[in-house]
């Protein structure tokens, strides 16, 4: 336009972009003091794990995550033979976060009433628990009623040659709904990422067996 050159962008012209809080020194920020854990590739197992060891590296898991030392706040060991499966939690449609709110709505809770574990037909096999049981899942910190959903969505895994069963749950549910069940955060660890607090509440070993009788659910 006009005879003048068209400006080149930032990235062809060869100069430093800005990051996204529009500081030049954002990257750096990552290696900087304050940082208990670093932004190197690593990997870790979870505070909770079924395997003793990793082909990775000689560290099964972060040195410097963060944890409480209650008695309430009690970790199993890695591969303990106790609690050989793996629970993962998370949310639903119906029920936002833990539910507090919507178990009060009638049609919300008559569309989840209740807790469930999701669990594998090989699992539910070698326990000896049918679609629509009643079971007990237990942790090293509590343990928590729910009704077995054998089904397709979850299968075991094969770990160097070890098989790893996973079961899934939501955390909608709590105490101050009767008879639903309880808040499956009573099995869930008060691990704690390094840098930003965030709780490791998606992984946890337990185990599972079939109930005699229910207290919790209806």
């Amino acid at each position: 336009m006009g005879g003048r050159r068209a400006r080149r962008p930032v990235a062809a012209a060869g100069r430093r972009r800005k990051g996204q809080t529009g500081l030049y020194h954002d990257h750096g920020r990552l290696y900087g003091t304050g940082r208990l854990d670093g932004p190197f590739p690593e990997h870790y197992e979870p505070a909770e794990t079924p395997l003793a060891r990793h082909p990775f590296s000689g560290q099964l898991r972060s040195p410097v995550y963060k944890f409480h030392s209650s008695e309430l706040d009690k970790f199993a060991e890695a591969a303990d033979p106790r609690y050989p499966i793996v629970l993962t939690t998370y949310s639903l449609t119906e029920h936002w976060c833990g539910g507090g709110e919507t178990r009060n709505v009638p049609n919300l809770l008559e569309t989840e009433p209740q807790l469930y574990i999701e669990m594998s037909h090989d699992l539910a096999k070698e326990k000896g628990i049918k679609n629509g049981d009643g079971v007990i899942i237990e942790s090293a910190r509590g343990r928590v009623e729910a009704i077995a959903m054998v089904t397709i969505r979850i299968r075991p895994f094969t770990v160097m040659g070890k098989t790893v069963h996973l079961v899934g749950m939501p955390f909608a549910f709590g105490w101050t709904t009767p008879k639903c069940g309880d808040s499956t955060n009573r099995l869930t660890v008060t691990a704690y990422d390094p840098n930003t607090t965030i709780p490791e509440t998606k992984a946890c070993c337990v185990n599972i067996r079939k109930a005699d009788t229910l207290t919790e659910i209806a």
